[in-house]
């Protein structure tokens, strides 16, 4: 195995990231997406549903329905996962885009987990199983209402937890780009040499402007 012992360019992880390849955790995105779209029902399910009950009551009664308010925080519900991922998506890539994460990949992928990820679900596991676990100890019996808000509060601590594991998981992730992307001498010397070459071209272009 090649020897890589100098450091990723930024050239190099450009095209690197150019390609499709850029770090990237999905654990990441889904757990921010939740937490949002978590945070925007509880913004707004109160309101809905006041507003729900009032068009119903308008309805039955045969007066004119304004149904836009309502649209307006059904929608805000409804777009808050997609624009959560996308954001998250391209910090997590710098704000570089490609079609090449949109392509489908033809390579054949082994059917088993390996190490990492098998150890990812285990984590994701024990703290669902430990959560759930605290909660049907400690929660106290109440009426509906009350176990449904104390499953939300359950739901976006979860969450939470998993944005922090997240951040973990795409820290190694990056960790992994950079070390994948380093730097034979052979490989060194040849982007040198192309920058040398490219230095000198654009300095006989500008001699040749001058000279005009």
């Amino acid at each position: 195995m090649e020897e890589l012992p100098f450091a990723p360019s930024a050239k190099k992880l450009r095209k690197a990231r150019q390609k499709g390849e850029a770090p990237q955790s999905h654990l990441l995105t889904i757990a921010v997406s939740t937490m949002f779209t978590l945070c925007a029902i509880g913004f707004v399910h109160q309101p809905v549903l006041q507003q729900l009950t009032q068009v119903l009551q308008q309805g039955l009664e045969g007066r004119s329905m304004n149904c836009l308010p309502l649209i307006g925080r059904i929608v805000v519900v409804l777009i808050t996962p997609w624009i959560s991922v996308l954001v998250v998506t391209l910090l997590q890539t710098q704000g570089l885009f490609s079609w090449q994460h949109l392509k489908p990949k033809w390579r054949h992928r082994s059917s088993l987990l390996s190490w990492e990820q098998l150890g990812l679900i285990v984590i994701k596991l024990a703290i669902l199983a430990l959560a759930l676990g605290f909660f049907l100890k400690f929660a106290k019996p109440c009426d509906l209402v009350c176990t449904i808000k104390k499953l939300y509060q359950l739901a976006l601590f979860i969450s939470g937890v998993f944005v922090l594991l997240g951040i973990l998981d795409w820290r190694y992730r990056h960790w992994k780009f950079y070390q994948h992307n380093r730097m034979s001498a052979s490989e060194k010397k040849e982007e040198q040499r192309e920058e040398q070459t490219s230095k000198l071209t654009r300095q006989r272009r500008q001699q040749l402007q001058e000279r005009e």
